[in-house]
């Protein structure tokens, strides 16, 4: 049994396009043509926010929360 299946993981993802299609994003990227999605921080107290906008189709880009700023409690 390959070992993904051994530890229960599972592998999601999308396949859309031909080759054809991959080959023509490639020459995008290399003209310089593709822009990255925007990047967003926010702190974990506005996960309900963040959330919310992903379920209503408002967040653009990719959206990181930022544990760096989370004060310890104890």
């Amino acid at each position: 049994m390959p070992p993904i299946a051994q530890r229960s993981i599972a592998i999601i993802g999308s396949f859309v396009g031909t080759l054809a299609d991959l080959h023509g994003v490639v020459e995008l990227a290399r003209g310089g043509k593709l822009q990255a999605p925007p990047i967003t921080m926010k702190p974990p107290g506005e996960l309900g926010d963040i959330l919310q906008a992903l379920d209503e189709r408002r967040a653009i880009g990719r959206t990181v929360l930022d544990f760096t700023r989370v004060q310890e409690r104890g």
